[in-house]
C-alpha cells in the first residue's frame, strides 16, 4: 500500500513566513536538526532546493540563543529564501524626492528598514514616478505592502 504524503511539521511562523522542518531522505521519522525549508513541498534535507537552508549558516549577529530567534532575525533581514508566492511587493514613499514612490519585491516578513536600504541601494527596485536620487534620511519613508 503506498504512503500518503503529509506536509512537514511547521517549525515557526514569523511575519507571515512559514518555516517547516525537513527530514533526512524524506523520512518523517528521521527529522533534521539543522535544515529547514520555506516550501513544504521540499521537505527532504538531502535534496537540492533553493528553499532549504541550514540553520548553522545563518548569522548570529545579535547573540540570539534559540533557533527560532536566529531564524526570525534572518527572515526580518531578507536572508531566508522564500517561494514566489511568499514574495510581496512593497511601495516605498520617499518624501525627500518630491514624494516619489518606489516598488520593491521582497520576501514577506522583511523588516521595513531592510526594504528602505534596498531602495537606497537601488537593489531590486522599480521606480514608479520619478528618477531615482539618493537621499540622506530614511526616517520619514513610508513602506506599505501592495500585493
Amino acid at each position: 500500500m503506498p504512503f500518503k504524503w503529509e506536509p512537514p511539521e511547521l517549525f515557526l511562523e514569523h511575519h507571515g513566513v512559514k518555516v517547516y522542518r525537513t527530514y533526512k531522505d524524506g523520512d518523517p521519522e528521521n527529522e533534521s536538526e539543522c535544515c529547514f525549508t520555506t516550501d513544504p513541498k521540499h521537505d527532504d534535507c538531502t535534496a537540492d532546493s533553493e528553499y532549504i537552508f541550514d540553520y548553522n549558516s545563518l548569522p548570529d549577529n545579535n547573540n540570539r540563543i534559540t533557533k527560532e530567534a536566529i531564524i526570525a532575525d534572518a527572515i526580518a533581514n531578507g536572508l531566508i529564501p522564500v517561494p514566489p508566492e511568499e514574495r510581496v511587493v512593497y511601495e516605498v514613499e520617499v518624501p525627500e524626492v518630491h514624494y516619489s514612490t518606489y516598488r520593491v519585491e521582497a520576501p514577506r516578513g522583511v523588516d521595513s528598514d531592510v526594504i528602505k536600504r534596498m531602495v537606497d541601494n537601488e537593489d531590486n527596485t522599480e521606480l514608479v514616478r520619478t528618477e531615482f536620487s539618493h537621499t540622506k534620511s530614511m526616517v520619514d519613508w513610508q513602506v506599505k505592502e501592495v500585493k
